[in-house]
């Protein structure tokens, strides 16, 4: 299969060895960038330059019209119709480029006037040749481009988009140090010792980077189709279920709000003095530990219901139980044998 061959807007013509066959050797002298133009696959045989060269070339000033492009243009606008290549722009500083263009010439019936269409444009590159493109690719090229760019930002933000039914749709997955809070917190300004042995540092890093590893809720958050169909189930359940001091009422393009703002503020106003007309709550002043005497109270010998005193500071529970053991010692007799009676004393 034969190659194919690219169009001309990607085509390049570059032969240095052609300046050597005219005057000066130097493109940007003389009427060369024309001459020099003519030996690209983008010159016309059949324009006009080629007719201008055959008919001046054995004329006495031929080479005079020839080489001079001023002169060699002249006698291309007498021409009334038909295709030609003319200089269209010069360079104004060093390695900026020529512009060549191709011209047809056609006659309007209408005004009775030639009409000059340009019908391509081509600029040089030191020996290079090189055709520019027209509007219409520039701006296709660039409309192609602007889609590819949309669609693979397009593809790349789906890929960075999470939802779960507690933060919605993010484009940053949850992380676990925003999610799970410390189980321990030390109080409010109180100050905190850090690790200063370097072994247990080292050893409190990996545990905390082994933990983050293997904690499931590190990872990023999944889709999951039972949560979120029991997220839709309570949104259709209670999702018209609502607490707004003043809600809105009416169908899109005409909601109201039920009443007016002083009314609202009018009603705040008095449930806030329903509040504080409200009989305050009897408060039970409990003591601190840091509170209580520092001093214990003497004990004070408690008194039976009999009459006889009963042990110094002891609860009323522990005298009867102390009694009901004297009892039951005196019914079984456990007194002891070696104990002698008291000889009464004679006053």
């Amino acid at each position: 299969m034969a190659p194919q061959i690219p169009p001309l807007d990607e085509q390049e013509f570059d032969l240095p060895y052609t300046l050597l066959g005219l005057p000066g050797g130097d493109l940007n002298v003389h009427n060369n960038q024309l001459w020099y133009f003519s030996s690209s696959q983008f010159f016309e045989p059949q324009s006009h330059n080629v007719a201008l060269l055959n008919q001046y070339r054995e004329a006495p000033n031929g080479q005079e019209i020839l080489n001079d492009r001023h002169l060699f243009h002249e006698h291309l606008s007498r021409q009334a119709h038909g295709t030609q290549f003319v200089v269209a722009g010069e360079p104004q500083a060093d390695a900026q480029p020529w512009l060549i263009q191709r011209h047809n010439k056609t006659h309007n019936a209408v005004t009775e006037q030639p009409e000059t269409l340009v019908e391509g444009n081509w600029y040089t590159q030191g020996t290079k040749v090189l055709m520019a493109p027209s509007l219409g690719d520039v701006l296709k090229a660039r409309l192609l481009t602007i889609a590819t760019r949309v669609q693979q930002m397009a593809d790349l933000a789906n890929g960075l988009d999470h939802w779960s039914p507690a933060t919605g749709h993010t484009y940053m997955p949850p992380s676990a140090a925003e999610a799970a809070k410390p189980a321990a917190q030390s109080r409010a300004g109180s100050p905190t010792l850090g690790p200063t042995d370097p072994d247990n540092t080292t050893s409190t890093a990996a545990a905390a980077a082994a933990t983050t590893a293997t904690d499931p809720a590190a990872s990023t958050t999944l889709f999951s189709d039972d949560l979120f169909m029991q997220s839709l189930n309570m949104t259709l359940f209670y999702g018209d279920e609502y607490a707004d001091e003043n809600p809105i009422t009416g169908e899109p393009g005409a909601f109201v709000f039920t009443n007016t703002g002083r009314a609202v503020d009018a009603r705040n106003k008095a449930l806030g003095q329903a509040a504080l007309a409200a009989p305050a709550k009897s408060e039970v002043q409990v003591l601190t530990p840091s509170a209580a005497p520092s001093v214990a109270a003497t004990p004070v010998a408690s008194v039976a219901a009999d009459g006889k005193a009963g042990g110094v500071g002891l609860p009323r529970e522990k005298e009867k139980e102390k009694e009901g053991k004297m009892k039951r010692r005196k019914s079984k007799g456990l007194a002891s044998p070696t104990t002698r009676p008291s000889t009464p004393k004679v006053l």
